[in-house]
């Protein structure tokens, strides 16, 4: 038994991606990377307390006194945080900026795939074929969202669950009007000061997949970056990390994805965002 659990020790540390550079693809994956200890044993203090320290609720959020809870939900799901997340989502519904729709639209011409005979007979041979026919747009059909849900220790737990609802109410906007989402998790930060960065990106729903908002509603309790990213780090780092995340850094990216910032903090920042980035769009429309 004690072989078995050293093996699959050594096969989760053989697949770790470097602490400054790390993505993956699922929520599970992101986990399996933190189980298995620390790179350094020095790290297992900090390790350990991010999962049995009693920090209580305004902490870890969602009723969590312990990053153990944090785990159960995570795993189990957490619909309250669901429902609350839902109630977000319809008080932001009143957005008014509408991307460009680029799906396909039904055109009428005198050429086409399908025939009216009733215009034919009015005589309308100008609109009596039907034509199926995409908007024409120069804007990107993907587009990264990612939501940068690193807080400081003296932020509300509520502005990480804005910062997660403007993510998904930007992506059902974007998605409605035809584009291909991917929705990140991702946080920047220093172990210590002047030590080791810590970059990591989650993917928590791809291009092809629909929005599944359990799965985007547990990357909104504040324990999933308090715990899993505390120990995220502790596990990865190869030196010496201070008790948490010493600094809570900006999350840089460079591949032209809508960044969901640490300015995201209540239910007006949320909707400002979202027209903000609808409006970016509206220009490349053609």
């Amino acid at each position: 038994m004690l072989r078995g659990l050293f093996l699959e020790r050594e096969s989760i540390m053989k697949k770790r991606q470097p602490i400054d550079s790390a993505e993956y693809d699922s929520v599970a994956d992101y986990l399996e990377a933190i189980e298995g200890g620390c790179n350094l044993k020095e790290n297992m203090p900090t390790y350990d307390d991010a999962m049995n320290e009693r920090k209580g609720a305004s902490w870890y959020g969602a009723g969590c006194a312990k990053g153990t809870t944090v785990m159960r939900k995570i795993r189990e799901g957490w619909p309250e945080g669901q429902e609350q997340v839902t109630r977000m989502l319809e008080s932001v519904a009143d957005i008014e900026a509408r991307p460009v729709d680029r799906r396909r639209r039904n055109r009428r011409g005198d050429f086409g795939d399908a025939l009216d005979i009733h215009a034919v007979y009015r005589g309308r041979l100008d609109i009596a074929w039907t034509r199926c026919v995409r908007q024409q747009q120069y804007g990107p059909q993907h587009i990264d969202i990612v939501a940068d849900m690193q807080v400081a220790w003296h932020v509300d737990q509520s502005a990480i669950q804005w910062r997660g609802t403007a993510m998904i109410a930007l992506a059902d906007k974007f998605e409605r009007a035809g584009y291909q989402v991917r929705l990140r998790y991702g946080f920047e930060c220093q172990t210590t000061p002047g030590g080791e960065k810590a970059r990591v990106l989650v993917t928590i729903k791809d291009y092809d997949k629909p929005i599944d908002l359990a799965t985007s509603t547990v990357a909104t309790i504040p324990g999933f970056f308090r715990c899993c990213g505390f120990r995220w780090v502790a596990s990865h780092a190869k030196k010496r990390v201070s008790t948490g995340i010493a600094i809570v850094g900006t999350l840089n990216l460079k591949d032209g994805a809508i960044l969901v910032t640490q300015k995201v903090r209540s239910k007006q920042t949320a909707v400002d965002f979202v027209n903000e980035q609808v409006k970016k769009l509206e220009p490349q429309a053609a």
